[in-house]
């Protein structure tokens, strides 16, 4: 199969091993303790209404911590309700974005920001970490465990043999700056993203086309995609991939790097805790993409 823009024999050593390094240090990222394998929970809260944390709580935690660590009450204010934390008196070791809890909790109770405008609030304790995350009108609580059994099985992932050749100099074609799309996630609702254009190149004697998301670092973008080996070699629900506009910008023609190398599971491969975006329909490539990872074997059901 012909690229675009694939390196020269003399530089095929050096890519290789930058792909192979960019593999370990996505290694090394899942199996941190707080990576995506840690997940060990996701709870929805009912807005206003407490909802008691712990071991036996209705936000669930791991049966080594104590039954109760605590409540997730709501309060009214200026900007509307929100979330704080009221922890069990007398718990020891619980600390609040690293910091011990009493250094963080105002008259008692820890005010609790989630994950949708940045950094949310992390209480943790004996490797347990939990935080709110908000997905479109839905509030929960996600929950990490540096001890969670598939992290602690985790071997590794599979990957397709490196190959130059699916790396890609491809065309950008940027959008006027106010198309839209839907992109479905697993869990139903849909979210309209903006598409800041696309990237295009020729396949098989004819023009493909991928819509690309900002990917959040200058020049970068964001590609969902599925093919051909979904189900039959990757993971069934499509992989994820960053490239870089290397000639113009967002908002400008030019051209990308688009390495299918590089492409790899989303965090669904792994766990059903996590919240997925999926590739929308027109991302489908109607061929076998054989690079970047393939489908974990450990995945949980």
């Amino acid at each position: 199969m012909a690229a675009a823009d694939a390196p020269g024999e003399e530089m095929v050593d050096a890519y290789r091993l930058e792909v192979e390094e960019w593999r370990s240090e996505r290694d090394a990222r899942l199996r941190s303790p707080d990576g995506w394998l840690t997940l060990a929970g996701l709870h929805w809260l009912e807005r206003g209404r407490t909802a008691a944390v712990g071991a036996r709580g209705s936000v669930e935690l791991p049966t080594r911590l104590p039954p109760k660590l605590g409540e997730i009450r709501w309060r009214e204010g200026d900007g509307g309700e929100r979330a704080v934390f009221v922890p069990q008196p007398g718990i020891e070791g619980l600390r609040v974005d690293a910091r011990p809890l009493a250094e963080s909790s105002d008259d008692g109770e820890v005010s609790l920001r989630s994950d949708a405008t940045g950094p949310p609030t992390r209480l943790s304790i004996d490797g347990v970490i939990f935080h709110l995350i908000e997905r479109g009108d839905r509030v929960g609580v996600r929950v990490k465990d540096a001890k969670a059994p598939i992290r602690l099985a985790f071997r590794g992932i599979d990957n397709y043999p490196i190959d130059p050749d699916w790396r890609r100099r491809v065309r950008w074609e940027p959008t006027d700056g106010r198309r839209t799309i839907q992109v479905p996630n697993v869990l139903g609702t849909p979210t309209e993203e903006p598409v800041p254009g696309q990237v295009v190149w020729t396949e098989g004697g004819r023009d493909v086309r991928l819509d690309a998301l900002e990917g959040g670092d200058e020049n970068e973008i964001f590609v969902l995609f599925t093919d051909a080996t979904n189900g039959a070699g990757s993971y069934p629900g499509g992989r994820f991939l960053y490239a870089l506009i290397v000639v113009g910008d967002l908002t400008t023609p030019g051209e990308a790097i688009l390495d299918f190398n590089r492409a790899y599971n989303p965090p669904c491969a792994f766990t059903r805790f996590a919240t997925c975006p999926l590739p929308p329909p027109q991302n489908d490539l109607p061929f076998r993409v054989e690079a970047g990872e393939k489908a974990y074997s450990k995945a949980i059901d």
